[in-house]
């Protein structure tokens, strides 16, 4: 797409020179790509593309006997101020995509990442380490009788646990780990950096901080020690969280 509007502005440079008229009127199609630009490009690039525009504008123009300064002068101060807007108009366009982009990977009542953005925060960490050999380590809790607070005191009730659960496993971590919630009364931990032991510490921490709130079951796998797989880390930490569960001095 750079290479279509650079070549773009280099045909339109050619049609003005063989014109060979001063007030060519191809000269306003210079716009053309830099408008064009803002439909694909970041708002760097298009103020990038506009100083080339303009630039290119001014040279071609100069080489088919452009003499009045005050119409140059005006047309390529045109030019720059159509590329400003669509700078400026690209610039929104990226933040309405950033935005949309973080409501999709954000749990609506809990404010941490849902399912979908737990596995790309998985997918990127599982890359990192292929790439690097970074370990890190996956927690799962799930709280234990939620539908019966549901049903006791209401959804409001329930809403506001979750709630004080996301704030209490937040509070615990760094700033580099993830929280999610996966669905329901299912949350994911993912920590940075973590082997198989700092995971399971963590998990214990994490279970305790909670249990002020809830019982909880945990269960925690890491990468490498538990596998280098989404699926294989997650069967792990999950079958440790059932074990768990069937303990209840670890989950009451």
């Amino acid at each position: 797409l750079v290479a279509w509007n650079v070549g773009a502005l280099a045909v339109l440079a050619a049609l003005v020179i063989l014109d060979d008229d001063p007030r060519s009127p191809v000269a306003f199609a210079f716009a053309g790509p830099i408008a064009a630009g803002a439909l694909s490009f970041p708002a760097r690039t298009v103020a990038a593309l506009t100083l080339a525009g303009v630039a290119t504008c001014g040279v071609s123009l100069a080489a088919a006997g452009a003499t009045d300064g005050a119409y140059l002068t005006l047309l390529l101060v045109t030019l720059a101020c159509v590329g400003a807007a669509c700078a400026w108009q690209a610039r929104q366009k990226q933040r309405a995509l950033d935005h949309l982009a973080q409501l999709s990977r954000t749990d609506e009542l809990t404010g941490c990442l849902n399912r979908r953005g737990f596995v790309e925060e998985l997918d990127a960490r599982l890359v990192r380490h292929e790439r690097y050999a970074q370990p890190f380590g996956l927690v799962l809790l799930d709280l234990d009788g939620f539908k019966e607070i549901n049903d006791r005191y209401g959804h409001a009730a329930g809403d506001d646990l979750l709630r004080r659960t996301t704030a209490a496993l937040c509070g615990s971590l760094r700033g580099s780990d993830a929280v999610a919630r996966l669905g329901g009364d299912e949350f994911g931990v993912l920590l940075d950096q973590s082997d198989a032991v700092a995971a399971e510490l963590v998990a214990g921490r994490l279970r305790e901080q909670v249990r002020r709130h809830a019982a909880v079951s945990a269960g925690h796998a890491a990468c490498p020690d538990d596998g280098a797989e989404a699926d294989t880390l997650y069967r792990r930490a999950d079958g440790r969280l059932y074990e768990a569960k069937r303990q209840p001095s670890m989950s009451g």
